[in-house]
């Protein structure tokens, strides 16, 4: 069984829709508006609070996600250059024109085997080790590495630490704008309430119909509602297949919103029958399509994002 029935916001994203709607209806009716001049003064004061924090939160999540991009790719130039000039070395010794001994200097295997570079850490320490070892074996008079040279490595290793310091910054504002934020959500859910109350108060004795395109018209989310499914998938880019890391995937009518990460994204939700789902990502173009929700049923939604 299922009915539509009033959606209380869940999300910072539908506080905030349920906070414009509710401002927007109240300036509308003016010195007619049959909120309480308490609720009034509560949605007055807190809706452009919550706006402007969420619009730091907005611009913050923007600057991180930038941020991550950019140290990603030049993570992915410094691996490829370390790899190179350990293979490359490699070649070396086997031609003669190094010493085995001096793949030691480079703290690797004598094999010349490729170390793990899988993570940033990881491959600021191989980077770095190269850098000390290749300065270690001029010193000893051996010939210098080239093509590559060891001054590729360094300088993309210092342009790596660069932007891994930038990402750290952007993900430390990120995580203080979202407490900015979150820190207003009691008094937000307090305020919808009470104009929620208030609303409902003045059209008490009218069908449930009409309540509800009232309720519509002060932000209220009304939705066909029925038991709670677990919607889970993937968010990939549209020519490389990559997983996208920080989308915000949401239902257009729903309350909740999940934020993807390298394995997908898991979202909840009541609704039911044909629903629209969202997906958006600073870097990315707006995803929308229509997916049909039943009861009893976790669906699987993969979501493919076309890069702006």
């Amino acid at each position: 069984m299922s009915a539509e029935s009033f959606q209380t916001p869940k999300s910072n994203r539908t506080r905030l829709i349920g906070l414009n709607g509710a401002k927007t209806k109240n300036d509308a009716l003016g010195s007619g508006s049959y909120l309480s001049t308490a609720t009034k003064g509560k949605l007055n004061t807190n809706q452009p609070l919550y706006k402007g924090k969420m619009n730091l939160r907005a611009i913050a999540s923007s600057d991180s996600q930038l941020a991550t991009a950019t140290s990603n790719a030049s993570s992915t130039l410094l691996r490829r250059k370390c790899s190179r000039f350990i293979q490359v070395f490699g070649l070396g010794v086997d031609d003669g024109a190094f010493l085995r001994s001096d793949f030691a200097k480079y703290q690797l295997e004598s094999n010349g085997n490729l170390p793990d570079m899988g993570t940033d850490a990881e491959l600021v320490t191989v980077a770095d080790n190269l850098v000390t070892g290749e300065a270690a074996r001029i010193a000893a008079g051996q010939p210098a590495m080239s093509n590559p040279d060891i001054t590729e490595v360094s300088n993309l290793l210092t342009i790596l630490n660069t932007n891994l310091t930038a990402e750290n910054t952007a993900k430390d504002a990120l995580k203080t704008a979202e407490r900015n934020v979150n820190d207003l959500n009691e008094v937000v859910d307090d305020t919808l309430r009470f104009v929620a109350k208030e609303v409902e108060a003045k059209f008490s004795d009218r069908s449930p119909s009409e309540r509800r395109d009232e309720g519509r018209l002060w932000g209220f989310r009304y939705a066909r509602v029925g038991s709670t499914k677990r919607v889970t998938g993937t968010v990939r880019d549209s020519v490389t297949g990559d997983v996208i890391i920080g989308a915000d995937v949401f239902f257009e009518n729903g309350i909740n919103d999940a934020t993807t990460t390298a394995i997908g994204y898991e979202l909840n939700t009541s609704l039911m029958g044909d629903q629209v789902i969202k997906a958006a990502h600073v870097l990315y173009l707006p995803y929308s399509s229509t997916v049909t929700l039943v009861e009893n049923t976790n669906p699987v939604v993969d979501i493919v994002m076309v890069r702006i």
